[in-house]
């Protein structure tokens, strides 16, 4: 005989193809599919045979799929009994979340990693860091939320492009990137974001010569000097 434990109008529920037959299998799913027709047609008695009969399989072939939906709790089968089950949410289900899980914290590891890597990046490419400096950096990553790749771009341009590489410049980067909208180092390689959001400083300028070569030239003097002697100046 059959018992059925869940509710009294026999309706397939839609949770055995959702979450189950990916699961379980085809086979699997139309064998439940069959006790519950079975049940419905008052066939019961010899539930068994009539699987048999129904699903062509052989004998191993439907104790295997009967094991499969045992396992997953759809059925469970004592002596010449078998209890059909309501499906829910089956417990193989719920190991991806679990893998999610640990890959959330696998991730979570791997931020703090690049965090504390970018400080002894700015000790490489700028100097030492202070308090100051590493409270700085650390807003700049955990509070305003930039990526570590993007605050290490932002350490190659100071490094690469003051006179004298500081946290101050660094920090003036950082904040154009923050006012547009730049978090991570995606959106600073997008063509809506392209552009210069820093500046070089300017070269040294080196002070000029008092000697009259490098006074500024009366262009006005030239060209009469230029008339006078005709012949020395050819075009």
């Amino acid at each position: 005989m059959i018992r059925y434990l869940g509710e009294k109008h026999l309706v397939l529920p839609a949770l055995l193809i959702e979450n189950y037959q990916s699961v379980i299998g085809p086979m699997a799913t139309m064998i439940w599919i069959d006790l519950l027709y079975l049940l419905e047609a008052e066939a019961t008695d010899n539930w068994h045979e009539a699987l048999l009969s129904l699903t062509k399989l052989t004998e191993e072939e439907l104790a295997y799929q009967l094991e499969i939906l045992t396992e997953v709790e759809l059925i469970t089968i004592k002596e010449d009994v078998i209890e059909l089950y309501q499906p829910k949410r089956p417990k193989k289900l719920e190991e991806p979340e679990k893998e999610v899980a640990v890959s959330i914290d696998q991730s979570l590891d791997d931020e703090q990693k690049k965090k504390e890597a970018i400080y002894d990046y700015y000790h490489e490419r700028i100097g030492m860091m202070g308090a100051k400096e590493f409270m700085l950096l650390n807003e700049w990553m955990e509070v305003r939320g930039l990526n570590p790749e993007l605050v290490a771009k932002a350490i190659d341009i100071t490094a690469e492009n003051a006179q004298f590489p500081s946290m101050k410049y660094l920090d003036g980067i950082l904040k154009n990137w923050f006012n547009a909208n730049i978090t991570k180092l995606e959106d600073l390689e997008t063509p809506r974001q392209k552009g210069t959001y820093f500046k070089k400083d300017p070269p040294r300028s080196t002070p000029q010569s008092s000697s009259p070569a490098y006074k500024s030239v009366d262009i006005e003097k030239v060209k009469k000097w230029k008339e006078l002697f005709k012949d020395d100046y050819k075009d």
